[in-house]
């Protein structure tokens, strides 16, 4: 897949059609620690949980 950043998005593309897939919006640093923080919680949560 070829991603391209444009202004403060990023667009994913099909490179087979070029199509736009989708477009993604930058994260600052803060969203991306408080981001990385909240799934690091839910992992430790989430790893003591039974398939039952």
């Amino acid at each position: 897949m070829k991603t391209t950043a444009v202004k403060n998005d990023i667009t994913t593309i099909n490179p087979t059609t070029g199509k736009t897939l989708t477009s993604y919006t930058y994260m600052t640093d803060e969203a991306v620690k408080n981001t990385i923080d909240k799934s690091h919680k839910a992992f430790l949560d989430w790893k003591t949980k039974s398939f039952d």
